[in-house]
């Protein structure tokens, strides 16, 4: 990794970032639905993380696409006065 970093700084950057990115989204994760499974089953165990983190990425969705209703309406509002 030190090799990678003193040869092309901006590969190390680009790959570097995408972890940092990564361990980020897993936090959350842990934070909002904590860091134990429920399920009793070891098949249900292999689909709750997948399903955990398919449940996050709507609700993320669905709050990306509220902003930029918000936005669009109060650009449109602030045009007609």
């Amino acid at each position: 990794m030190i090799k990678q970093y003193r040869e092309s700084r901006e590969e190390f950057d680009k790959h570097y970032h995408k972890r940092s990115r990564v361990e980020s989204v897993i936090s959350v994760l842990k934070r909002v639905f904590g860091n134990n499974l429920t399920s009793r089953r070891r098949r249900s165990q292999r689909n709750e993380p997948h399903l955990r983190t398919i449940s996050y990425n709507i609700g993320i969705t669905n709050l990306t696409t509220i902003k930029k209703t918000v936005n669009q309406l109060f650009a449109t509002t602030a045009c007609d006065l």
